[in-house]
């Protein structure tokens, strides 16, 4: 499993870790959905093509990417492989990752703005922590979202 863990509530930073050893940092650039960091001392990108679009590069190469679909689903192509990423319940923040009808694992909210990442091995490391700053970059624009509608509703 992984897990990102927010360094403090104050600065954007994070650091990974997870079941197998693999360890990083994580930074989010100010005011941006886009952020850089390291996964066992190589160097990621997460950088924001589009509002619905997000790519994983690394040394100048795409990796993986994340477009927007319908209902609130993602679709993540990482190399020949292709999953959705969406809610398990309209009710609940917890994401699923699927391929097919089969479910592979979750993403859902940990202790103070963290990230637990249960997904198989199957799916690389860097394309886990992709995954995981996906969803955390959707839950932090449902929250701004909510924020600005409670003020506009406030006045």
């Amino acid at each position: 499993m992984l897990e990102i863990e927010r360094i403090s509530r104050l600065s954007a930073r994070y650091t990974l870790h997870d079941d197998e050893g693999h360890t990083g940092s994580w930074a989010r650039r100010r005011f941006r959905e886009e952020m850089d960091g390291d996964l066992d001392g190589e160097r990621y990108e997460l950088r924001r093509e589009r509002r619905n679009r997000l790519v994983l590069v690394h040394s100048g190469r795409v990796l993986a990417t994340a477009d927007a679909g319908k209902r609130g689903r993602w679709m993540i192509s990482c190399g020949d492989s292709t999953y959705v990423l969406a809610r398990k319940s309209r009710w609940r923040s917890e994401m699923e990752l699927r391929s097919g009808e089969q479910t592979l694992g979750s993403i859902r909210r940990a202790r103070r703005g963290g990230v637990l990442c249960d997904l198989p091995s199957e799916v690389s490391p860097a394309a886990r922590a992709f995954v995981a700053f996906v969803v955390l970059t959707l839950w932090n624009r449902a929250a701004a979202g909510a924020e600005a509608g409670a003020v506009a509703a406030t006045g």
